[in-house]
């Protein structure tokens, strides 16, 4: 330790001898409190800096795991104690200061689990986590290069993960307090009031079932003084893989909702996942809506892997890597389906008439990947065959994923037919055939989201 304090010391000053104005951060521990030899802590580190006037301008550790989520707090807290308790005398008469010199920015320079990177009902925790303690964070690099850290699905395109940090970034205004019914790694999220643009923005996820959001103290702004009704929006981003492409943030609830006797608006949010992030936003309700009447619109109905029809070899799997990324909505046991060669699966899927319907396909295809060994590593796209009702079978190209558990989003448009009218096709049963010609595919977890009124691909 006492190495690494005077190397430290001797960097930042050669650096600042070359541009005083540059910013360095430490100790860049990977975690709080840790990787100090003994005798040694994140105090002596602090007092070190104070009385070497070499303090970083950014404090960082590491937050990885999902129960960091629930002693931020504390780790703040004690870090905000020992900065209160340290010797200022030497920093001061070296820099021609009285007092406690204020705390630097914090920052967590890697935040999130392997596991839950490009996962928006996840990651939305940790982001209103950083914010309810006012600091910053980084994303972890663990997986691909270039598709910032887990948001990029390709060149221009942004996964579910992406939109969740849109979201984030758009917000605006004045951070609301948020509490919650289960724990923060459960359902939990960050709320802003923007009196200038008169917009209420609330971010949310992390959790299964039908959620009840009670927006208080709405009356209490500028914007919403008196309101007897106000127009609430609520979009849903998806879990689309670490490579799927979502290409827009469906809209699920959207109308005027009445303002209760205490000043508060209550929006039900039904069938929720775990998987996806929600955006709640908050205007004033024109004279013309109708309060009470909010239109509810389905972003697709989720079918699982592990629940279709096997066969040929095909078979429902744990899928137990280490880490394990597979999202199911059947928690744990089997969350996956492995494909040999010959196998199929067949998908049962209710549509309620004629039309055009988009299917989401998530799999994952690690053929050929071999880890830090260049000689023998050869990714391969796999060749599949898919058919409707027994219709003629289309070749589909699976793209690798480099890796089995960094799945991938196929999204096909299927146009069912019931052979009727379609005033008469009522909630026709469409079968789907995937038939693997190539070993060892693993179809992935959320296998078949269907939603109505997609456009040609």
């Amino acid at each position: 330790m006492e190495i690494f304090r005077t190397l430290g010391k001797a960097y930042y000053d050669a650096i600042k001898s070359v541009d005083e104005n540059a910013s360095l951060a430490g100790p860049n521990s990977a975690g709080y409190g840790t990787q100090f030899t003994s005798g040694q802590s994140n105090k002596s580190f602090v007092q070190f800096c104070a009385d070497n006037n070499c303090m970083p301008d950014v404090i960082t550790w590491h937050e990885l795991h999902t129960w960091k989520l629930e002693c931020m707090s504390w780790h703040m807290d004690d870090f905000r104690n020992l900065w209160e308790s340290t010797d200022w005398s030497k920093y001061n008469e070296a820099n021609g200061t009285e007092g406690i010199p204020e705390i630097p920015q914090i920052c967590f320079n890697e935040y999130a689990e392997m596991d839950y990177c490009g996962v928006p009902g996840r990651l939305v925790n940790w982001i209103a986590r950083i914010e309810d303690e006012k600091a910053t964070g980084c994303l972890p690099f663990w997986h691909q290069a270039n598709n910032l850290n887990d948001l990029a699905s390709g060149a221009n395109e942004g996964n579910g993960a992406w939109w969740l940090y849109k979201w984030y970034g758009d917000m605006s205004g004045t951070t609301q307090p948020v509490s919650t019914s289960t724990n923060y790694d459960g359902l939990y999220g960050v709320s802003t009031m923007d009196e200038a643009k008169k917009l209420s923005t609330t971010l949310l996820g992390g959790f299964t079932g039908d959620i009840t959001v009670q927006l208080n103290n709405v009356t209490a702004t500028s914007t919403f003084a008196d309101a007897e009704a106000v127009h609430v929006s609520v979009q849903e981003t998806m879990f689309t893989g670490f490579h799927g492409t979502a290409y827009e943030t469906p809209t699920i609830l959207e109308g005027a909702y009445p303002v209760n006797d205490d000043g508060s608006v209550t929006v039900k949010i039904p069938d929720t996942l775990f998987e996806n992030a929600y955006n709640v936003t908050v205007t004033q309700a024109s004279g013309d809506e109708i309060v009470g009447l909010a239109l509810r619109s389905s972003s697709g109905d989720v079918y699982e892997a592990e629940d279709a029809g096997l066969s040929g070899g095909a078979f429902a799997s744990s899928a137990g890597t280490n880490p394990s990324y597979y999202m199911s909505n059947n928690g744990s046991g089997d969350r996956a389906v492995g494909m040999p060669s010959g196998s199929s699966m067949i998908y049962t899927i209710n549509v309620p008439a004629d039309g055009k319907y988009k299917l989401d396909f998530n799999y994952g295809n690690g053929q050929g990947t071999e880890r830090n060994d260049m000689n023998t590593h050869n990714p391969v796209n796999v060749k599949q065959t898919f058919a409707l009702d027994g219709g003629e079978a289309e070749t589909v190209t699976m793209e690798s994923t480099l890796f089995q558990t960094m799945d991938w989003d196929k999204d096909l448009v299927l146009r069912p037919d019931c052979g009727r009218a379609p005033d008469h096709c009522d909630h026709s049963r469409q079968r789907h055939r995937w038939k693997s010609a190539l070993p060892r595919f693993c179809a992935g977890f959320l296998c078949g989201r269907i939603r109505p009124g997609a456009s040609s691909l």
